[in-house]
């Protein structure tokens, strides 16, 4: 099955470098996992058609990373999902406080290195 905590999370990752590959590594450097960790969520991933692994082309001890079309795909709607149940969870929130955290929200994305 799609684990969306942790495969969504190296596929989103993936989404938002497309079409530059990753290299595992920074692949998990981005989504802070362990390198074993990362080689599951991968192994996992290529199976399902949602990521391939290529041949570095300076560095034999290493791979590029990149999602696959159907990867994008996937990725797309799960965040699409993730953002409808976000949005259902708060429309019980009146709407004054709604803007309040969507601007804290803006805030910490910024924060932490989103454009928003």
């Amino acid at each position: 099955g799609f684990d969306v905590h942790g495969d969504y999370e190296v596929l989103a990752a993936l989404r938002r470098a497309h079409p530059t590959p990753l290299r595992p590594q920074d692949l998990a450097d981005r989504v802070m996992i362990s390198a074993p960790g990362m080689t599951g969520r991968l192994d996992r991933l290529e199976k399902r058609g949602l990521i391939t692994r290529a041949p570095h082309p300076t560095d034999r001890r290493s791979t590029f990373i990149e999602v696959t079309a159907a990867g994008i795909q996937l990725a797309d709607q799960t965040f699409h999902s993730l953002v409808d149940e976000a949005s259902r969870l708060l429309n019980g929130f009146p709407s004054a406080r709604r803007r309040r955290l969507t601007q804290e929200l803006r805030e910490l994305l910024t924060i932490l290195g989103d454009t928003p």
